[in-house]
């Protein structure tokens, strides 16, 4: 797998202005070889990377999710850690 970007992001905005810049970055390198597709993947909430891997078929982009999700901390240390059955009511 071929890093193409690996960065930090404070906001929605530079987030999409990052992963366009370094998509396009990407396809333009993997047009030499058309042999490896590119890969975004979220590692945090604000960390991100773009990559060409030869898991993904050329000429396609696949999604990558390894954050951790959270749970709210309001229930956290609530009855042991379980979520109250009227919590998600809207």
């Amino acid at each position: 797998m071929q890093i193409i970007a690996d960065f930090r992001v404070e906001k929605k905005a530079e987030l999409y202005e990052k992963i366009n810049a370094a998509v396009a970055t990407a396809f333009i390198a993997g047009f030499v070889d058309r042999t490896h597709g590119v890969l975004v993947t979220r590692h945090d909430f604000d960390h991100f990377s773009v990559a060409l891997s030869p898991y993904v078929p050329y000429g396609l982009i696949h999604e990558q999710d390894q954050a951790h999700r959270r749970e709210p901390a309001e229930y956290r240390f609530i009855n042991n850690g379980q979520v109250p059955d009227d919590a998600w009511s809207c």
